[in-house]
């Protein structure tokens, strides 16, 4: 008992530590992308070789209940009663019953911290990393899935990825067990438009005549001639060319790396988008990707053109600005629709600047989240039958489309929205509320079993519906600003430049299977994050480039007295043999 206690406290004290860490949030985008069914309109009708789930062997009604993180809206606690829900209770008869729920990783991580010490663990519940899994599997909480995947779940088995995912789950996280049930695996989709890129108010780049941007000077030139010709937004403000948000810590600064082809993945390093297996010193190092972008903000801000108010907005306050056209750019794709002005108005991306390429999409063949079912679940089998619904492709198109024969449906053989629930999705006004109780189209697709980005083995067609050729074609007809896009540079399609890029979002199966770091090394790294939180922001502030060396150079002088080089060694040494083996899984 006395063991049982003492391994308890250590995963709630780990658990602690960990939420005063950074971490990233996930990734909201998702990548539009063509499929290779034809498209066509016409009445409805079945799609020819559809498979629908099998029923469910048990479908006694039984309450699970769950602790999720990544969903898309603030789900609430207790029974789930939206029409999602109720399609999955009427498909399996189990009830799902919210304990905790978060989209910020360290407010979950608190929340699970707790239900741990009060050893009050939901029947199924998302463990946040590595250090927390392994802690788990010690303290006896995480149930071995092994037996029970063969018996019970057939659609997780059937699915090659799943499997292949399901396999590394007990080869790099469970020492041979099967005690984390990954979602979210799959292939990455070809991009059709980038997820992190330099976006800018592309009427108002067409209204300049389309200057030139081979250079990140460039770059900033033309938000800085853009703000002098067009000084006040349409609420009368003052328009910048930038802006910032910094309620995400530095997340917004390590974000804008990824432009330079670099992305953080802890302990003072950073990836190359080129080459999963090349690691460079990121916080210490001046050609990082992250320092370069602590420069490029430092500029504009020097220019003028960076939002005086940034050091204290946050990201919606940020989207806010967008949304009444006091921002000229923008980070990341998913935020191009913010601005909703005239049809001919908003942003797009700048392709490719000197020899930087920008994220095209995220691998995550492995799952990006790790479910544990309870070691003490009254029902494990039942809680394996969902997941086993949720892997079906009826489940996998419940969590992503909607409901079908109201949010979507096949017509003529193509999965298509249906007529108004279409221009909803592509215009981006389908609210929570339409979501909840009417349409379901997109309500949990953060927590699928399989990656929305991915295709449908049996079928080979896209989950997800924004992927297909169909609808793609007909967003790209209706978006005169992609039209203008497309006709500037003589694209075919927007996502064209994109096409070939070898420029990705790291695999984060890698940083998952990175074993727990030596204590001195979790010290380290944990002053590293506090230092550069505490001073990074005031490299921007800096009001000449001398100025700004001279700062920066002591950044970097005090991350070495950090020690920060030996965490960067000690991780480096870690990542290679496993980025190896994971890519090759």
């Amino acid at each position: 008992m006395k063991k049982m206690l003492a391994l308890l406290l250590a995963v709630c004290m780990l658990l602690c530590v960990l939420s005063a860490c950074a971490a990233t949030p996930a990734d909201p985008a998702v990548d539009n992308t063509p499929a290779e069914t034809p498209a066509s309109n016409g009445e409805e009708t079945k799609a020819p070789e559809e498979t629908p789930a099998a029923p469910a062997e048990n479908t006694e009604p039984v309450t699970v209940t769950v602790a999720l993180v990544g969903v898309n809206y603030d789900m609430p606690t207790g029974e789930l009663t939206d029409v999602v829900a109720q399609k999955i209770k009427e498909a399996t008869g189990i009830t799902i019953e919210v304990v905790a729920s978060c989209s910020d990783t360290e407010q979950y991580k608190t929340k699970l911290g707790a239900l741990i010490a009060a050893d009050d663990l939901p029947d199924l519940f998302w463990v946040p990393s590595n250090a927390e899994q392994i802690l788990l599997n010690n303290a006896g909480l995480a149930y071995d899935a092994t037996e029970l995947v063969e018996t019970n779940g057939q659609n997780l088995l059937a699915d090659s990825r799943v499997a292949s995912a399901l396999q590394y789950s007990k080869d790099f996280l469970g020492n041979g067990k099967l005690y984390y049930i990954p979602f979210g695996g799959g292939e990455c989709a070809t991009p059709t438009w980038p997820i992190v890129a330099p976006m800018i108010r592309w009427d108002l780049y067409r209204d300049m005549g389309y200057p030139e941007v081979n250079s990140w000077d460039d770059y900033l030139q033309v938000l800085a001639d853009m703000q002098a010709q067009f000084p006040t937004a349409d609420n009368g403000k003052q328009a910048y060319g930038m802006g910032m948000f910094t309620d995400w810590g530095d997340w917004c600064l390590k974000l804008t790396g990824t432009w330079f082809g670099r992305q953080d993945v802890g302990y003072g390093m950073e990836m190359d988008c080129s080459d999963m297996l090349n690691l460079i010193p990121s916080y210490n190092n001046p050609d990082s990707g992250y320092l370069r972008t602590v420069r490029m903000y430092n500029k504009a801000y020097r220019m003028g053109i960076l939002d005086p108010e940034f050091a204290t907005v946050t990201y919606d306050q940020l989207c806010e600005k967008a949304s009444s056209g006091q921002l000229y750019s923008l980070l990341a794709g998913w935020d191009r629709t913010l601005y909703k002005g005239e049809s001919d108005e908003g942003f797009a991306a700048i392709p490719y600047i000197e020899d930087d390429k920008f994220i095209a999409g995220m691998p995550a063949p492995m799952g990006g989240y790790n479910y544990a079912i309870n070691a003490h679940c009254e029902h494990p089998e039942r809680v394996m039958d969902l997941l086993n619904y949720l892997a079906s492709e009826e489940g996998a198109n419940l969590l992503i489309n909607g409901i079908q024969g109201v949010a979507w449906d096949y017509v003529d053989g193509v999965k298509q929205y249906l007529p108004g629930v279409e221009e909803k999705v592509m215009n981006g006004t389908m609210t929570n509320e339409e979501k909840l109780n009417t349409y379901g189209t997109g309500l949990y697709a953060n927590i699928s079993m399989v990656h929305a980005n991915s295709k449908d083995p049996a079928t080979g067609e896209y989950i997800k519906i924004e992927n297909t050729e169909d609808y793609i074609a007909k967003q790209n007809a209706s978006d005169e600003v992609l039209q203008d896009f497309m006709n500037h540079y003589g694209y075919k399609t927007p996502g064209e430049p994109w096409f070939s890029a070898k420029y990705h979002e790291t695999n984060s199966s890698i940083a998952n299977a990175i074993p727990t770091p030596p204590d001195e090394i979790v010290a380290i790294n944990a002053n590293i994050d506090n230092y550069r939180l505490a001073n990074v922001y005031r490299l921007l502030l800096c009001e000449h480039e001398e100025e700004f060396d001279a700062a920066l150079e002591e950044f970097i002088n005090e991350m070495n007295n950090i020690g920060i080089q030996q965490a960067q060694e000690w991780y480096a040494s870690q990542w290679t043999p496993i980025a190896e083996k994971v890519l090759n899984y």
